[in-house]
């Protein structure tokens, strides 16, 4: 839209705005499957899946948010590098980051309003910061997967029950206390 009256000029533009780098389905019906398709240099590509819906988000997006109290997965199945998932707050303010593994201070995305996770195709590590509380479940991947509880800071509740598919974990011999 292009006007030269200035009683015009700013207004549409304003109405529509949509930050691109940061897809929000808070708002939204259902649950989706926000699933990083590649990571570049400066970019990913995430594929959001819902019901009856796919849609493939391309550039820099930076942030996405699923709708709260809901069944949202995170996935980075589709990546063949290794992943650090930082995962801090509980509830509807819970926060998951990722990061690279090599370089752990390139941030690649920051997803809120998840449930669920899904690790890459490499080693990934699932970090919890103090209190952090993840409703879902975590499906490692392909690799060896560990998960963090250091920065925890207190008593940790894990069902890693027989009922419960570890293949996809680093087993240790260091009990957890």
């Amino acid at each position: 839209f292009a006007s030269n009256d200035p009683r015009y000029q700013g207004v549409l533009a304003a109405a529509i705005v949509v930050d691109l780098n940061k897809p929000d389905y808070s708002s939204t019906a259902k649950s989706a499957t926000f699933n990083i398709k590649t990571i570049n240099t400066d970019s990913i590509n995430l594929e959001v899946i819902r019901t009856s819906e796919t849609k493939l988000t391309k550039g820099s997006v930076t942030q996405v948010v699923g709708k709260a109290k809901s069944d949202n997965t995170l996935s980075a199945q589709d990546i063949n590098e290794a992943l650090h998932f930082v995962i801090s707050g509980s509830g509807t303010s819970l926060k998951v980051e990722v990061y690279s593994a090599s370089d752990t201070s390139k941030l690649i995305l920051i997803a809120k309003d998840i449930q669920n996770l899904i690790g890459s195709k490499k080693d990934d590590t699932f970090i919890f910061k103090k209190g952090a509380k993840l409703t879902g479940t975590i499906d490692g991947g392909l690799g060896k997967n560990k998960l963090d509880y250091l920065a925890y800071g207190g008593v940790v509740n894990a069902d890693l029950s027989d009922t419960v598919d570890l293949s996809g974990f680093f087993k240790s011999t260091v009990p957890v206390s």
